[in-house]
């Protein structure tokens, strides 16, 4: 294989590698409306993140009781559900609020709903969006863009010092028949 296609095939594959990389995951959002069944019950909603980001959204809950609401990593939510006492990325109580919590590491990452004072079935309405970008991931993602670039630039005149110089026997002109053809003679008056 000549030097030029191994420097083009690593052009390419560094162009790919930094538009995933520079590509933020999009933006989702949902909304839930969901029970929380009487008892010691929580209700969670599993998010699985790829890149660094931010979890924002709301909640309300319609029977006026007051609920609890928790951001988790994927630890904490482990130690809560074993009955641990556990810390959390961000926690509210209220009938209705917000909350905002910064991912700082890609993994599983966890809403959880639980009963405030009483035990009684709970009716709750959530909205949520997870977004992000990280300019670490952009910076690396520009700079691969920048080298596929440069290589591809360079893969280019190297092919061109392999390729044998043109001829003229190469090209072929349309201009002008050539001069030993006869041509019809017009008739004088």
């Amino acid at each position: 294989m000549k030097s030029f296609q191994v420097i083009l095939a690593i052009a390419g594959i560094l162009l790919i590698a930094g538009v995933y990389v520079i590509y933020p995951p999009l933006p989702f959002s949902n909304s839930h409306s969901l029970t929380i069944p009487e008892g010691n019950y929580f209700y969670h909603i599993d998010l699985s993140i790829t890149k660094l980001g931010h979890i924002s959204g709301t909640f309300s809950d319609s029977s006026c009781n007051g609920i609890i609401v928790y951001v988790m990593d994927d630890g904490q939510f482990q130690n809560l559900k074993a009955g641990l006492s556990t810390s959390s990325l961000f926690s509210t109580t209220g009938t209705n609020g917000g909350f905002s919590a910064n991912i700082v590491s890609p993994g599983s990452y966890h809403l959880v709903l639980e009963h405030d004072l009483n035990t009684a079935q709970q009716t709750v309405q959530i909205s949520y969006q997870v977004d992000g970008m990280n300019l670490v991931f952009l910076g690396t993602g520009i700079g691969l863009i920048v080298a596929g670039v440069a290589l591809v630039l360079v893969g280019r005149r190297s092919r061109q010092r392999y390729e044998p110089p043109r001829k003229h026997s190469d090209v072929i002109l349309f201009d002008k028949p050539p001069e030993n053809n006869p041509q019809p003679a017009t008739p004088t008056p």
